[in-house]
C-alpha cells in the first residue's frame, strides 16, 4: 500500500527532473574568449530579448576553449580572438571552415595603473621593469604582443621582463593590482577596469590585424547558426562599438 501511495509523488518528481533537463538542453552554449566577457554578456542579453533563445556563456583563453571543444565539451558556437585557433578547430573537424564569420576587431595597448605618472619613455616599461602579457605561444593577445615587440625591436629585452598569463584578463588584473609596472592588453580590457588606463596604443602595422571570429560547432542545431548570424547584425554592431571594439567592413549598416 505504501509503495502505491509513493508512485504519484515519484512520477511527479521524475516529470520535474525531465523538464529541468529539457530546459537546460534548450540553452545555446557559447564558448568565447576572456577579452569578450563584458560585451558578450550584453550581446547575449540582446539576443535573448529579441530572439527569445537562452544563452549560456563560457569564457576562457581561446586556446583553452579550443582544447575543451576538442575534448568533447558541449558547445553550439565557438568564438576565437584570432583565425589560427578557428583553423585549428577546423583541422580537427570540430567546425566547418565555410561557416566562419569575422565580426569584431580590437587594438593592442600598453596599460598602466590609473594614478601612475606617464613615463618619459613608454618603452622603458617593457624593458626595465616587470610587465604582464598573455602567453605568446597559446593566447592570441600574447601572440599579437610578441609580434609588436619583435617589430619594435624590443623582444630580446622584453621577454626577460615579461610575466606571462593564461589569458588577457589575468594580464589586466596584474597591472590593476600593481603587481607589474604595465601590461600589453587589448584596448577594450584597459577600458573596463577603473584602476587601469591606456597609456599608448600600439600601431596596427606592428602586428597581425586583431580579429574575432565565430562559427557554429559542427552538427550543432539551427540555434547556433542563428546566433552566429546575429553577431553580424546592426544591433550587435552598436553593442560592439559602445564597448570599444572595432567592426570590420561588411557588417550590416
Amino acid at each position: 500500500m505504501k509503495t502505491h501511495r509513493l508512485l504519484p509523488a515519484l512520477t511527479a518528481i521524475l516529470i520535474l527532473l525531465v523538464g529541468v533537463g529539457a530546459a537546460h538542453a534548450q540553452k545555446l552554449i557559447v564558448f568565447a574568449p576572456s577579452s569578450m566577457t563584458d560585451v558578450m554578456a550584453a550581446i547575449a542579453q540582446s539576443y535573448q530579448q529579441e530572439e527569445q533563445g537562452e544563452i549560456s556563456l563560457s569564457f576562457a583563453g581561446t586556446s583553452q576553449l579550443a582544447r575543451q571543444l576538442d575534448g568533447g565539451a558541449p558547445a553550439g558556437v565557438f568564438i576565437t580572438a584570432d583565425k589560427r585557433w578557428m583553423d585549428w578547430a577546423s583541422e580537427r573537424d570540430l567546425i566547418d571552415p565555410a561557416t566562419y564569420v569575422k565580426f569584431a576587431g580590437n587594438r593592442l595597448v600598453i596599460a598602466i595603473g590609473k594614478d601612475v605618472p606617464s613615463p618619459d619613455d613608454p618603452k622603458s616599461l617593457l624593458t626595465k621593469g616587470f610587465f604582464a602579457m598573455a602567453e605568446p605561444d597559446a593566447v592570441p593577445a600574447g601572440r599579437y604582443a610578441k609580434q609588436a615587440l619583435e617589430s619594435l625591436g624590443l623582444w630580446a629585452q622584453a621577454r626577460k621582463q615579461a610575466i606571462f598569463g593564461e589569458n588577457v584578463r589575468v594580464t589586466l588584473r596584474r597591472v590593476a593590482l600593481g603587481e607589474v609596472n604595465a601590461a600589453l592588453v587589448y584596448a577594450t580590457d584597459a577600458q573596463i577596469d577603473p584602476r587601469v588606463r591606456e597609456l599608448i596604443s600600439i600601431k596596427g602595422e606592428h602586428h597581425d590585424p586583431i580579429a574575432y571570429w565565430a562559427a557554429p560547432v559542427k552538427d550543432a542545431d539551427r540555434k547556433s547558426t542563428a546566433f552566429v548570424k546575429f553577431l553580424r547584425s546592426q544591433r550587435v554592431r552598436v553593442i560592439l562599438e559602445e564597448n570599444g571594439f572595432t567592426v570590420p567592413e561588411g557588417i550590416e549598416q
